[in-house]
């Protein structure tokens, strides 16, 4: 009886003073579009597209490919001028012209460039080249390419995790530095597959045979003259042209 009394009294009180809290205490239109939390990845790692070729690359920073591309006559590809520079084909292809030059060219002067995932096929004076020191190539596929399928020239540079087929000359080709987790396979017109000119170091992964071609013997001389080493396992010797 005492519970129905409290009952009958109280909740007519509570039905006259709630509505009084659940009224909204100030506008609910915000201020402003909500800011962005985060940084976009432009604003972390800012990227020059390229969408056009041929290209050249004349400061620092880091440039990707936008689509594939198709190099024209008496031009590379991509011309690397300055150094510090990341350039990511994106999955892309950069294919020669008749005539074309290199697909991708590093000046001797540049230092501290990386190039990597993507293919290069069908230049005339080879797939990529570079004199530079500290020049990193990696997960490049250089296919049917005139010249060298990837040269590098430059000392303390790296080749890794790339593969060479259907070059006219050597599917790969360094001065210095360091062939890792590469296939290259027999070239088109060459005795030889992988050219090491100076002091190299090779890792395994490498497939076919491999040519050592002494640093003080001019090219033309120096093709057919194999020096045999044993470099982590794998015996060097001419292999026999396709």
């Amino acid at each position: 009886m005492r519970t129905r009394l409290l009952k009958s009294v109280w909740l007519p009180m509570a039905a006259c003073f709630l509505p009084q809290f659940l009224f909204a205490q100030g506008a609910l239109t915000p201020p402003g579009a909500p800011a962005p939390a985060m940084k976009t990845l432009a604003q972390i790692e800012p990227r020059t597209p390229i969408s056009s070729a041929p290209f050249t690359i004349t400061n620092p920073g880091s440039y990707y490919l936008t689509t594939n591309l198709f190099g024209t006559v008496a031009n590379n590809g991509i011309t690397i001028n300055s150094g510090n520079v990341v350039l990511d084909l994106e999955g892309f292809s950069l294919s020669g012209a008749t005539g074309g030059n290199y697909g991708i060219y590093v000046n001797s002067t540049c230092t501290n460039v990386t190039v990597r995932n993507g293919t290069l096929r069908g230049w005339s004076s080879g797939g990529a080249a570079s004199a530079g020191q500290g020049v990193l190539l990696e997960r490049l596929h250089a296919y049917a390419n005139g010249g060298y399928g990837l040269h590098i020239g430059g000392g303390g540079s790296i080749v890794r995790d790339c593969s060479a087929v259907g070059n006219v000359w050597s599917g790969v080709y360094s001065g210095g530095g360091v062939v890792s987790g590469c296939a290259v396979s027999v070239t088109v017109t060459a005795a030889f597959t992988l050219t090491i000119a100076r002091s190299v170091t090779v890792k395994p992964k490498v497939t076919r045979t491999m040519v050592l071609l002494p640093s003080t013997a001019p090219w033309t001389t120096a093709r057919h003259k194999t020096t045999p080493i044993t470099a982590f396992g794998l015996r060097t010797a001419r292999c026999a042209a396709a």
